[in-house]
């Protein structure tokens, strides 16, 4: 996550350095909060170390955007974020059960249309594309850490508190299917682990720099 998060900077940097007149590019890092929508359908076998909801992942996410601006009204941005839960303590036959640390990865690549404003002011746009979600931590490693596929849309503002110095807000849908299979000693139950579709809300907030014009 952060090796892409800082891959996708240098890029971006070197776009602004070549495109100078043409290009501006933004770097923030970023705090949020992450919130699944969706559910989980029914399962043959539960799991004691994973949420019973997806809401159960819920939490505090921590990361980083990269924004470029093409002229005036189109830009493209990659986010990372990390939101971090804990699947909480339960009773079972053998007692209670330990809490288990849970997170979520996510990385959203955005093509942006300016709708109010323009890249070198205050300004609000749109924005959608492809993104990647990975559920892991204790939780999940055990299960294979499943990563999907997901669609993004989404909306921000920019607010420039200085010449190089702004504050972002950042609000993305990311819609995919999640499927976690049955590990191999419980092939022979029906079903997956966990399986349903998926909405979650993502709202970060970043201040940072402007880099170019």
């Amino acid at each position: 996550m952060r090796r892409s998060i800082c891959s996708a900077a240098i890029v971006l940097v070197a776009l602004a350095q070549s495109l100078h007149a043409q290009v501006s590019v933004t770097l923030a890092p970023t705090i949020g909060y992450y919130r699944p929508l969706g559910h989980f359908d029914a399962a043959s076998v539960y799991a004691t170390d994973l949420p019973l909801t997806p809401q159960g992942l819920s939490g505090t996410a921590i990361g980083g955007a990269a924004k470029a601006w093409f002229g005036h009204r189109f830009g493209a941005e990659i986010m990372a974020s990390v939101a971090r839960s804990t699947v909480p303590s339960i009773f079972s036959p053998e007692g209670p059960t330990p809490t288990t640390p849970a997170q979520v990865e996510m990385i959203v690549a955005q093509g942006m249309v300016t709708v109010a404003g323009n890249r070198s002011g205050n300004h609000l746009w749109v924005s959608a594309g492809p993104a990647l979600i990975r559920h892991g931590g204790d939780a999940y490693s055990r299960y294979g850490s499943s990563a999907q596929p997901a669609g993004a849309v989404g909306a921000g503002a920019q607010l420039n508190v200085s010449r190089h110095l702004l504050a972002t807000l950042d609000l993305s849908a990311l819609m995919y299917t999640f499927d976690l299979p049955l590990p191999q000693s419980l092939r022979l139950n029906p079903g997956q682990l966990q399986h349903g579709n998926q909405t979650d809300a993502l709202i970060q907030f970043g201040f940072g720099w402007i880099l170019g014009n």
